[in-house]
């Protein structure tokens, strides 16, 4: 073997197995045997000559048998003034097939391609080959006058032992410039890469956030994912195989531009969610390789809920105002009042916080991994609503609103209030984008038996979101609604008294 592919063969052990056995066949293989000895010439290159003239016609076979000491011994020599030469050379000549099929199972039962057999010391060759190596075949080195009173031997002994160098997929790559970490590059024959939305120890994933393929007009732009399958020995061809693509799981959205080549890309997904994709080599038995790709989604569309729930707040907070003055009531003059306003102020600043969490059936929405934790006491996560990311706690707000209407508070008392309250926190008025929520209460509260989509538009939700703050901005909105079995929808609980 050359060192290239010494070297070569080194470089890719995982993908070489052996040793094993080349098969050979006895019938046709033999050994030869020259030997030649001349005498009576003036000098040693004459001696040398004859020698040399000679070789082919001299010989023994010895049939159905391959040595291990294969090679020769050659000089000339001189002897009362006339010079001889000797030659003795052995050679194999053998016949063998490098495998039987083209294909190794393992002791473990896993089965591989076998792109190449690396024979020992005699070369590297196809798979299921006829080949009739003889050797040492090394004529002008065995040829060559050595000088005169010169003797030389060599020793070449043949390996025929093989080593199957077997195809493997090295690793999938998928990539996109419009991913946050791109490229990922996944082991091969593997399809297990964790959770990528797991809120610890995330599995792996490329992951591609909403505002990245976003226009102006706030539609998904056509973009693509390239997916590579790295197989070694790389001068395997896909011609040369039966290999195949397929997304094995992920919302119905995109496709692949092809199946049947190491390349492929997947085009225009429009829906967030988890796709997972399988390469296969197309033999039986080889395990296949796989690949994530995440567009991670917020949580579960809620807007059936809030429809329903905005319905219902006049109620709750008509019956919870007249227990907090009943609750408060006193003969003093002024003392209900004043207690009623101070439980208010308590509720707004304390107490009046929903818990959000929406699971769609399939649990496929939210990815934990970019959720806050989620709780109550204002601990809150991203939401889908007609469509739009929004952060829980600006729905939180419009709910808040909702209520205080009902209670009698004016939209510019409770505007008021919320920047008196943020004022009071971190001495900063309160932020637009809870204002914006604070008028989307108060619309609710004067179209009572709309449906929420009439007020909460796409354009209307976007001016609830913050990207200064959140990344309401980078999640994917849910297709899929929240699903009661596994989300969260818990009204706060609320005192009567101050």
């Amino acid at each position: 073997m050359t060192a290239y592919k010494v070297y070569d063969a080194a470089r890719r052990l995982t993908t070489v197995v052996g040793p094993t056995n080349v098969l050979v066949d006895t019938n046709r293989t033999v050994a030869r045997e020259y030997e030649v000895s001349v005498w009576g010439y003036e000098t040693a290159e004459a001696a040398w000559g004859a020698v040399v003239a000679s070789v082919t016609n001299y010989g023994r076979e010895h049939t159905n048998a391959m040595y291990g000491n294969a090679g020769w011994v050659k000089g000339t020599r001189e002897a009362y003034g006339e010079w001889g030469g000797y030659l003795w050379w052995l050679e194999n000549e053998v016949a063998f097939e490098t495998s039987a099929t083209n294909i190794r199972v393992s002791p473990y039962g896993v089965t591989n391609y076998i792109a190449r057999v690396l024979v020992g010391t005699i070369g590297d060759y196809e798979p299921m080959t006829n080949v009739v190596d003889r050797g040492p075949r090394d004529v002008e080195g065995l040829t060559n006058y050595a000088g005169a009173g010169v003797a030389e031997d060599a020793l070449t002994p043949a390996d025929y032992r093989a080593f199957y160098v077997v195809l493997r997929v090295e690793s999938i790559e998928a990539s996109c410039p419009k991913a946050d970490n791109s490229p990922q590059t996944f082991e091969g024959h593997k399809t297990d890469f964790g959770n990528p939305c797991a809120a610890t120890s995330p599995g792996q994933a490329l992951i591609i956030f909403y505002n990245a393929v976003l226009d102006g007009s706030f539609q998904v732009e056509d973009f693509d994912v390239t997916l590579k399958a790295n197989v070694l020995p790389t001068s395997i061809t896909a011609d040369q195989l039966s290999e195949s693509w397929a997304k094995v799981e992920g919302p119905a959205s995109g496709s692949l531009n092809r199946t049947d080549t190491f390349e492929v890309k997947y085009q225009n997904p429009k829906v967030g969610g988890l796709y997972k994709f399988e390469f296969d080599l197309g033999l039986s038995g080889c395990a296949k390789s796989g690949a994530n790709v995440d567009l991670p989604l917020a949580g579960a569309d809620m807007t059936s809920w809030l429809d329903t729930e905005t319905k219902a707040v006049g109620t709750w907070a008509t019956a919870h105002k007249t227990a907090t003055e009943d609750a408060n009531d006193s003969p003093i003059p002024g003392v209900t009042l004043v207690k009623v306003y101070l439980t208010w102020c308590s509720i707004s600043g304390s107490f009046f916080d929903y818990e959000f969490d929406p699971v769609d059936a399939q649990q496929h929405a939210p990815c934990r991994r970019f959720q806050p934790t989620i709780g109550p006491n204002g601990q809150y996560g991203y939401v889908t609503v007609n469509g739009v990311v929004v952060h829980g706690s600006k729905i939180n707000n419009m709910m808040w609103a909702l209520f205080g209407r009902y209670w009698g508070w004016s939209e510019t008392s409770l505007r008021l209030g919320a920047h008196l309250n943020q004022l009071g926190r971190d001495l900063r008025l309160d932020g637009a984008t809870s204002q914006n929520a604070i008028g989307f209460g108060d619309d609710i509260h004067d179209n009572p038996s709309a449906n929420i989509t009439a007020i909460l538009t796409p354009a209307n939700l976007r001016t609830l979101q913050d990207p200064n703050a959140l990344i309401e901005e980078k999640l994917w909105p849910s297709p899929d609604a929240a699903d009661t079995g596994n989300s969260t929808f818990t009204r706060p609980t609320l005192p009567t008294t101050p």
